[in-house]
């Protein structure tokens, strides 16, 4: 298999221009992620259209992901008394995503958040235009992985809350 993964859409808003976003995990081909611009598929050559790539060369926590990535707007602060949002895709990490030896992440499931403004030039820095969120470990010797969340959206249509589980029924 190469990428034989679900992939995800939805609208963002990036670089101040609404866009078509698809997303999509690499399946059992690759540990990682991808997201491209479809808004224009006429416009789609010499890889334009490509916004990035996430794999275990950016974070070894994320594994083989195969159930599709969720596009989705969340509230990062206030400017001026208005709030600001940031668009991301959202990805649980997959199974086999984790290294040997690897402590903060062994045997964990983790929550991406990739951001959807981050210039392909620019390299993935935890906490800038990734971020993520780690389960706690349950039992280590244990297989385990993170389900797809569900969000619970505020009124302005934001995630307010995301519920995931794992493989330990956690």
């Amino acid at each position: 298999p190469y990428v034989d993964a679900s992939a995800g859409r939805g609208e963002a808003l990036v670089g101040g221009k609404w866009r078509t976003v698809l997303a999509s995990g690499m399946g059992m081909g690759a540990r990682g992620v991808f997201a491209l611009d479809v808004t224009d598929p006429a416009n789609f050559a010499g890889g334009r259209g490509v916004l990035w790539e996430f794999s275990e060369k950016d974070d070894a926590a994320i594994g083989h992901v195969g159930s599709a990535p969720a596009i989705a707007k969340f509230r990062v602060g206030t400017k001026d008394g208005q709030p600001t949002y940031r668009y991301f895709v959202v990805v649980a990490s997959g199974i086999n995503n984790y290294q040997p030896n690897d402590d903060e992440d062994a045997a964990r499931g983790a929550l991406f958040l990739l951001s959807l403004d981050k210039p392909a030039s620019e390299p993935w820095k935890r906490g800038v235009n990734y971020y993520k969120l780690v389960a706690p470990l349950s039992e280590g010797s244990a297989a385990n992985a993170l389900a797809p969340p569900a969000f619970a959206l505020a009124a302005d249509g934001s995630v307010r809350f995301a519920y995931a589980g794992d493989l330990q029924g956690n």
